[in-house]
């Protein structure tokens, strides 16, 4: 597949990599460069943060769960009888203990905010409501607010977006992705409500 453009703003254009993903090109800088590798723009995410992610992700709910162990070993059974309550809250507390913090720098189209979503969902389970979904934060920056407010508009406050059919481009890569194929794009967008700052 030959990279094909598509005018934007006067400060981008949407450059559909070899993978059928489209990136973005600033057309601002002296390079006028892409912000993914022509051979595709999703492929390269999952190339370079796919694994590093999901390991991430994997060792903080290994460290979690032995927190929390460790927590439901220092109170004997006794104690828990006699308080239960105040050991309710105490193992609620310690599940909001440890928190993961993960940050972003360059947010461009979204791609890695996504996939860091997808995995999340992934590993974690799907019920938002469950103590896990509390402790994980995204960070993302981003120096162009336009890209920034575009993001936020269209994943967060579900408004239109001019970049509103690139962000469905991109969600479809995920969600036909068989490592994604029982999450939702309606899910990610509300979980990302909850974790994005």
């Amino acid at each position: 597949m030959t990279n094909t453009t598509l005018p934007l703003t006067a400060n981008y254009e949407i450059v559909f990599t070899n993978d059928g993903s489209p990136s973005l090109r600033d057309l601002k800088g002296a390079n006028q460069e892409s912000m993914h590798h022509s051979g595709g723009a999703y492929s390269e995410t999952q190339l370079i943060y796919g694994e590093n992610i999901r390991q991430g992700l994997i060792q903080f709910q290994q460290q979690r769960n032995g927190h929390l162990n460790d927590h439901n070993n220092n109170h004997t059974n006794s104690q828990q009888a006699s308080r239960g309550h105040v050991a309710n809250n105490a193992n609620a507390s310690a599940e909001s203990a440890l928190k993961s913090q993960t940050l972003v720098v360059g947010l461009g189209l979204g791609y890695i905010e996504l996939l860091w979503s997808f995995e999340c969902l992934n590993i974690f389970g799907q019920n938002l409501d469950s103590p896990i979904f509390s402790t994980l934060h995204l960070h993302s920056f981003e120096s162009d607010p336009f890209l920034r407010n575009s993001f936020i508009d269209f994943f967060l406050n579900d408004s239109d977006t001019v970049l509103m059919p690139v962000y469905q481009q991109i969600l479809e890569y995920f969600l036909k992705d068989s490592r994604y194929q029982n999450i939702s794009a309606a899910l990610v967008k509300k979980f990302l409500k909850i974790s994005y700052h």
